[in-house]
C-alpha cells in the first residue's frame, strides 16, 4: 500500500504551505464477518510525500474497510477511509 501527500499541499483558510506529516498509520478492518478483525500499522516514510506500508495480509477475502490517519501536528489528524473488496 502507498499513500501519496500532494506535493506542496496548501492550506485553503489561510494559503500556508502545509507541514509534513508528523505520523502515517493505517487500520483494516473486517466488514462482513461475525467475529471483529482489525490490523493496524504505521506507514514507513519513504520519499517526500510518499508512504508504504509493506508485507500487509489480509487473514481472508471479502469485504474491508480501509482507514488512513495522518498527524500533522500534535493536535491535527485527518483520517480517510474507504471499503474496498478482496477477492
Amino acid at each position: 500500500m502507498v499513500v501519496l501527500q500532494p506535493e506542496a499541499a496548501t492550506d485553503t483558510r489561510n494559503n500556508k504551505a502545509q507541514a509534513s506529516p508528523e505520523h502515517a498509520a493505517y487500520r483494516f478492518s473486517s466488514v462482513a464477518t461475525a467475529s471483529i478483525v482489525t490490523l493496524i500499522g504505521v506507514l514507513a516514510h519513504t520519499a517526500p510525500g510518499e508512504y508504504v506500508a509493506q508485507a500487509v495480509q489480509l487473514p481472508y477475502h471479502g469485504m474491508w474497510q480501509l482507514k488512513v490517519t495522518v498527524r500533522s501536528s500534535d493536535i491535527d489528524e485527518t483520517t480517510v477511509a474507504t471499503t474496498i473488496d478482496i477477492r
